[in-house]
């Protein structure tokens, strides 16, 4: 090929390119756009990804975690008699969403209003917190009750602790729906989509 046209069709290469790259910079807003909806719109599917509805008929309830729920039961000793007490629970490094409940013996539970100020005070003692508030709370035709327990620091966060929790009694098993994390956190988003997401069945 002449060096002529050789030099002409280097020319005319050099030349699209050059518009190529024009129109690439003409576009890195659009671009950049289009990648941070991307980047947004696959965090936010790795997050409802990452996030568990559990329903269970076995034990009447369901109830949306951040993430996927762990289950434990355990044996603890009460003045009703042997209490068997079940645990959902996802926790990460400084929040922990937790769904516990327990069948008492049959005819165990003469008084609700006992029941529940026991359940109350046991808990505040077991974590050797302190008593923050306490109000009614009703979960359809449920009366039971919402409370917040100050409880002491921990190594992970270094700051005093808050447990959020809601109790309701239905016939004689006893639900626990409880937020635990930093200060401050007991009324967050997280904090509040989890305990308003428990229903019962």
């Amino acid at each position: 090929m002449p060096e002529k046209h050789v030099k002409h069709k280097t020319v005319w290469n050099t030349a699209i390119q050059t518009d190529r790259k024009k129109e690439l910079i003409r576009r890195l807003p659009e671009m950049a756009r289009l990648a941070v909806g991307l980047f947004v719109a696959l965090v936010l599917m790795a997050s409802v990804a990452a996030a568990e509805n559990l329903n269970s008929s076995e034990w009447g309830f369901s109830a949306s975690f951040p993430g996927q729920s762990k289950m434990s039961a355990e044996p603890i000793q009460t003045r009703a008699g042997n209490v068997t007490l079940v645990n959902f629970t996802y926790e990460n490094e400084t929040q922990a969403f937790m769904i516990a409940l327990s069948d008492y013996p049959k005819g165990s539970i003469a008084s609700a209003e006992q029941s529940y100020n026991g359940a109350i005070d046991g808990f505040v003692n077991g974590v050797k917190g302190k008593f923050r508030t306490r109000t009614p709370y009703k979960l359809g035709n449920i009366n039971g009750f919402d409370f917040q327990v100050d409880g002491p620091s921990t190594a992970n966060t270094k700051k005093t602790l808050v447990f959020h929790e809601r109790i309701f009694l239905v016939g004689d098993r006893l639900y626990q729906i409880l937020y635990v994390g930093p200060t401050g956190t007991e009324k967050s988003l997280a904090a509040l989509r989890f305990l308003n997401s428990f229903l019962l069945h």
